[in-house]
């Protein structure tokens, strides 16, 4: 027999459907049966389906194939002198969108901030996912996309104690947008802002106060400090700082003494967070004071010394000396003041 005309169609992901017509001359034999050959394109033979076909069925669709495939389709007819050439063609499976991301989940982190985290898809759709898409509330204004290696994602600027719907869809090459899933979620309402953590570090005079970040709306920090024990936090110990710092040292302090440190974030509202646990920082010392100098004293006589003293007491025992060696004896009055 001749040579069969093949048709071959992309149905779908998974089908194709294959036609053929065939011209019988005056001195040819009729046509037996149909012989059909199907594989992948990157297949070898050893993939080939066979199916045989009654001479007057002139199509078949192709089911349960694999998506975004080429396929190498071949047809023959076959009479009574053998089968004769095989006409052959090619065609790709259809690209469907990709199933739904799974666990999607959503959760309120302020009154205007939602956090977005779901998993891959199951079904790809024939083709690698490329991209995420999210918006909020079916709207284009709230659309964003994200990279087929993220799995999180985090909405600003959203409305205080308001119910959001957040959607999540993958996309492919060839397929498109897939399927949205969908997840509610309500912001926070408009208030507190959460509670500041903090740590110190110190020297003999200063405390560095650090702090972690509490919340996009924070617009300052208030820090408040005291000596540990007093009753009170001192109105004229409270500071301020921009929202952008998360540290900040306190100075001109006395060596030795134990302090405690507490900060609070506020809102633009003036709202503030509960105060952070107090943390205590004791001062250093600082070294003793050297007094030098050329005095004369008769016997029997008096000299006076002076040096000021931080908290109106003798930190360290006073030693004597001449020309670097300790008196053996002295007598030394001394008069704690401040």
């Amino acid at each position: 027999p001749g040579l069969p005309s093949l048709v071959v169609v992309a149905e779908s992901s998974t089908s194709i459907r294959v036609s053929w017509t065939f011209t019988l001359a005056a001195t040819m034999t009729p046509v037996y049966n149909w012989t059909l050959h199907y594989r992948p394109s990157d297949g070898s033979d050893d993939d080939i389906t066979p199916v045989s076909h009654d001479a007057n069925v002139m199509e078949d669709t192709l089911t349960e194939l694999n998506k975004g495939t080429e396929y190498f389709i071949s047809v023959a007819a076959s009479n009574s002198a053998g089968m004769g050439p095989f006409a052959n063609d090619t065609v790709e499976t259809l690209i469907d969108p990709p199933s739904e991301p799974t666990n999607l989940m959503a959760e309120a982190l302020s009154h205007s901030q939602v956090r977005v985290t779901w998993e891959g898809v199951i079904d790809n759709g024939g083709r690698d996912v490329v991209m995420y898409h999210l918006r909020v509330n079916d709207s284009s204004s709230t659309a964003q996309q994200v990279a087929a290696n993220e799995r999180t994602y985090t909405f600003n600027n959203l409305l205080n104690s308001t119910n959001y719907i957040v959607e999540v869809a993958a996309s492919n090459t060839g397929g498109g947008i897939g399927s949205y899933a969908s997840v509610n979620v309500m912001t926070l309402e408009f208030g507190i802002p959460p509670q500041p953590s903090v740590t110190v570090t110190f020297t003999d005079t200063s405390i560095l106060v650090m702090w972690g970040t509490a919340d996009s709306d924070v617009t300052e920090y208030l820090i408040q400090y005291r000596i540990k024990a007093t009753p009170d936090w001192s109105v004229a110990t409270n500071m301020t700082v921009d929202a952008t710092m998360t540290s900040y040292r306190i100075t001109d302090l006395r060596p030795e003494l134990t302090y405690e440190v507490r900060v609070f974030a506020l809102n633009n509202i003036g709202t503030a967070s509960v105060a952070s646990e107090p943390e205590t920082a004791t001062t250093t010392a600082q070294l003793p004071v050297k007094i030098e100098g050329d005095s004369v004293v008769t016997q029997g006589g008096v000299l006076n010394l002076t040096c000021l003293l931080m908290d109106g007491t003798i930190p360290y025992s006073p030693q004597w000396t001449k020309d670097s060696n300790s008196l053996a004896s002295h007598v030394m009055l001394v008069r704690a003041c401040i």
